[in-house]
């Protein structure tokens, strides 16, 4: 990348690069004014910021060591070494976090599951009663969910909230919530 410019081309309404202060990086920009031959302010035509003439920044270039084979050999190997012993532990890492996860989750659902055929089992419950929103539900109240299907309520979370074990899992519901009426 090339920001070098013919100095005598240089004029008020010209393109020249520069610094821009808003982009932080070197853009093109255009000349508003000069003084004396010198570029003063400029428009950034990235940006539309004005501001004063700042020379570009060029990035410096990396510097190449001559290395010897064997040099770089061993040192090849020893980051090889070390970049796959950090890979291998992240990795394990992240697998006992997703084992954890699953492991997490099936307890959970196990969980939800015993708790829902104790509740089956020991409430005389009848018909479950269809879920809406805006009805007010009781402990151990049987409702039928049409996503989720057969629930008992375990908790009631004033005001209007209440938990819900399904066959597998264990949902916080909304109760007592009025529709709007219709005009």
């Amino acid at each position: 990348m090339s920001f070098a410019k013919p100095l005598d081309d240089l004029r008020v309404g010209g393109e020249i690069d520069a610094q821009c202060t808003k982009c932080r990086r070197p853009t093109n920009h255009r000349i508003v004014s000069m003084m004396e031959g010198t570029v003063k302010h400029v428009v950034c035509l990235t940006c539309n910021s004005q501001h004063n003439f700042r020379p570009p920044v060029i990035p410096a270039a990396k510097k190449t060591v001559a290395k010897t084979s064997s040099t770089k050999t061993t040192e090849s190997k020893a980051k090889t070494a070390t970049g796959k012993a950090k890979t291998a532990r992240s990795g394990e890492l992240k697998e006992v976090a997703v084992k954890d996860k699953k492991t997490q989750i099936q307890e959970l659902e196990e969980q939800a599951s015993r708790l829902w055929l104790e509740r089956k089992e020991s409430c005389n419950y009848g018909a479950p009663e269809p879920y809406l929103k805006e009805s007010i539900y009781h402990l151990d109240q049987a409702i039928d969910h049409p996503s989720f299907g057969l629930g008992f309520v375990t908790k009631v979370l004033p005001p209007s909230k209440f938990e819900v074990v399904f066959e597998n899992s264990i949902k916080v519901l909304i109760m007592d919530i009025a529709r709007p009426k219709k005009l």
